[in-house]
């Protein structure tokens, strides 16, 4: 699988996106939205994976406000695992015999935290469904650090290594893929520094030197560091 050296995508990230793409070219970042009202009923999942078989690509965000969402049940570890995983599980089902892949983005801390994050995300309900998995492993988002690194933008290179390590092992027991995004924007945590050429290459060694299935950059205004490609990472 060739490296991706950019992406671009509509809106900000979005943890539990499923995105569907022709093998064996880079996952589509297009958005086709998402029904008002949320929940864990079948007949939600039966819109989403027609929707991906139409346009290639499916969300379980709603354009509209979250807070106004209407849900089917609770919103508690116990209903928001089965739900993800279920859709992830029916998508896949439906989507794989078209021969697309199937992945999700989550949240970098997912690797690290052995709840659902509150949002539904935990590596061992969702990669059994998935071929790739991209967490959002950007150092600023790392607010509190990992055990050994405190300082986020610091240890750029560590911050991705371990959070692919991490997942990968979590995930040992599937045919999963990791496939992180990387930042490359300036930091919006900590100090406001730019993520220059160093940084970013040393998040792309990170992720390799982990076992990870290349990287994805990411910059909100689609204005990437060149320089920190070398000509095999530039697809042609």
């Amino acid at each position: 699988m060739s490296r991706r050296a950019a992406s671009t995508r509509s809106g900000a990230s979005s943890p539990s996106r499923t995105t569907s793409s022709p093998r064996p070219g880079p996952i589509s970042r297009s958005s086709t939205g998402a029904p008002a009202r949320h929940g864990s009923t079948t007949s939600g999942w039966r819109g989403w994976t027609r929707s991906a078989k139409r346009c290639g690509t499916t969300t379980s965000r709603s354009r509209g406000r979250l807070g106004s969402a209407e849900y089917a049940k609770p919103n508690t570890k116990e209903t928001r695992l089965p739900a993800i995983a279920g859709f992830l599980e029916r998508a896949r089902k439906a989507l794989g015999p078209l021969g697309a892949f199937v992945s999700a983005d989550v949240f970098g801390y997912t690797a690290f935290n052995e709840n659902d994050t509150d949002i539904g995300q935990r590596i061992e309900e969702l990669t059994p469904h998935l071929d790739y998995i991209s967490p959002m492993v950007y150092p600023s988002g790392y607010n509190r650090g990992i055990p050994g690194f405190t300082k986020p933008l610091e240890n750029p290179y560590q911050i991705v290594f371990e959070s692919v390590r991490l997942i990968r092992k979590r995930a040992a027991h599937t045919h999963v893929r990791v496939r992180p995004w990387i930042q490359d924007f300036r930091d919006y945590a900590f100090d406001k520094r730019i993520f220059g050429v160093s940084e970013i290459r040393a998040q792309m060694k990170g992720a390799d030197d982990a076992g990870g299935a290349g990287w994805m950059l990411w910059n909100p205004r689609n204005d990437y560091t060149a320089a920190a490609l070398r000509p095999k990472d530039v697809q042609q």
